[in-house]
C-alpha cells in the first residue's frame, strides 16, 4: 500500500502571468507542493499607463480570472498584488474549495492610504487572508493599523529581481546619470540639484511628468521606452538616482535594486521604501528627502571617486544576489508556506 502523503497544491495568481511564465516559485523546490500559475488572458494595462485607480473593467476582468482559477481547488493561494488578494478573499468561501484553505497576499503594496474608514471595510474584507507579504518594513504598522487587523499578519520579504538579460548597448553616449520611473519620483529636487553641476542627466518617466520639467542641455527627458530600452541606459550609467517624494509610503525598488543587481551604484532618498535595501555608504548612498544639496553632494562623491563608485557598487551588487534575487525569494517562499500550511 502506497502512504505517500499527497502534495498540497499551491495556486498562484498574479496578472502579469503569460500562458508560460516564471516566477519565484521556480525556485522553490519542494517535493511535498505542487505548484500552479493561472495564465491571465488579456493582460491589463498597467497603472502607469492607465494611473492608480483601477477601472470597473479591469475589476471585472480580475473577478473572472481568480472564479475561474480557484476551480483547480487548491490547498493555498497566493496572489499577487492586492486587488487578486482582496478578490480572492472574498470568493474563496463561496467556490467550494477545500474547508480552510489558506491564502497569502504578495506584493501586498497599497501606494497610499484613503481616509481611515476605507481601510476598516477592506481590512474586513480582508481578514481571510492567513499572511501579507509587504516589501518595507515601515508598511507594517500603518497597514496593520489602516486595515484593522493584527501586525503578526504581515511579514516583511525583499522584493527581488531576476538576473538582468544580456543588454543592447546604450543608445546615449556617456558619462551620464540616469533616473527612472513615476511613482512618488521626486524630479524637481534632482534637476535643482543636477544642473550647474556639469553632469549629463537622463530622466525616463510618463509623458505628463517629463512635461512638467525644463527643458535644459544637461537634461535628456526620455518616455514611453521598453523595459529593455530602459534597462540599456541603465546599464550604461556612472550612477542611478532614486529621488522619493513621499517619505510614507514605498517606491522606486525595481529601478534601485534592478541597478544593484547590475553593479550601478545608487543615489536615493532616506525612506521606508529604500531603508531595508541600501547600506548608506556602502551598498548605496540615501540622502535626506527634499534636499538638493544633500543630493548633490553624494551624486559628486560617486561621479568625481571612481574608486568609490566602482566599491560601492560591487558591494551593492554583491548584496542584491544574496537577498534579493529569485533563488533568495523562492526561499522565503516556502518559508512562509510552511508557515500558512501548518497553522
Amino acid at each position: 500500500m502506497d502512504f505517500t502523503p499527497q502534495k498540497k497544491r499551491i495556486l498562484i495568481l498574479a496578472p502579469f502571468f503569460a500562458a508560460e511564465g516564471a516566477w519565484i516559485d521556480n525556485f522553490c523546490e519542494r517535493s511535498d507542493l505542487e505548484f500552479k500559475k493561472a495564465p491571465y488572458g488579456n493582460r491589463p494595462m498597467s497603472w502607469h499607463r492607465r494611473g492608480p485607480v483601477t477601472p470597473l473593467s479591469e475589476w471585472w476582468g480580475h473577478f473572472e480570472y481568480v472564479r475561474q482559477a480557484l476551480k483547480w481547488r487548491p490547498d493555498c493561494v497566493v496572489t499577487s498584488f492586492p486587488q487578486l488578494a482582496l478578490l480572492a478573499a472574498i470568493m474563496l468561501p463561496f467556490m467550494g474549495n477545500k474547508p480552510r484553505s489558506r491564502l497569502i497576499a504578495w506584493n501586498f503594496n497599497l501606494g497610499s492610504l484613503a481616509p481611515g474608514w476605507k481601510g476598516r471595510l477592506v481590512g474586513r474584507l480582508l481578514g481571510r487572508v492567513d499572511r501579507f507579504i509587504v516589501h518595507a518594513r515601515g508598511e507594517i504598522g500603518s497597514y496593520a493599523q489602516w486595515l484593522g487587523l493584527p501586525e503578526d499578519k504581515f511579514r516583511f520579504i525583499p522584493l527581488q529581481r531576476g538576473r538582468v538579460a544580456e543588454l543592447p548597448p546604450s543608445p546615449l553616449q556617456g558619462p551620464y546619470i540616469v533616473s527612472m520611473g513615476s511613482a512618488n519620483r521626486d524630479y524637481q529636487t534632482l534637476v535643482r540639484a543636477v544642473l550647474g553641476t556639469g553632469i549629463k542627466m537622463v530622466i525616463i518617466s510618463k509623458q505628463g511628468v517629463i512635461d512638467g520639467l525644463l527643458d535644459h542641455p544637461d537634461l535628456v527627458k526620455l518616455s514611453g521606452l521598453t523595459p529593455t530600452e530602459c534597462n540599456s541606459l541603465l546599464a550604461g550609467a556612472e550612477v542611478n538616482v532614486v529621488p522619493i517624494r513621499s517619505v510614507e509610503t514605498a517606491a522606486g525598488q525595481i529601478t534601485f535594486i534592478t541597478a544593484m543587481r547590475m553593479g550601478i551604484p545608487t543615489v536615493a532618498t532616506r525612506c521606508i521604501g529604500t531603508v531595508d535595501y541600501i547600506e548608506d555608504g556602502k551598498t548605496g548612498l540615501l540622502v535626506p528627502p527634499g534636499d538638493p544639496e544633500a543630493l548633490r553632494r553624494a551624486i559628486l562623491s560617486l561621479w568625481q571617486d571612481a574608486e568609490r563608485k566602482s566599491r560601492v557598487g560591487s558591494a551593492g551588487r554583491e548584496y542584491a544576489e544574496q537577498h534579493f534575487s529569485d533563488e533568495a525569494a523562492g526561499s522565503y517562499l516556502s518559508q512562509v508556506l510552511d508557515e500558512v500550511l501548518i497553522s
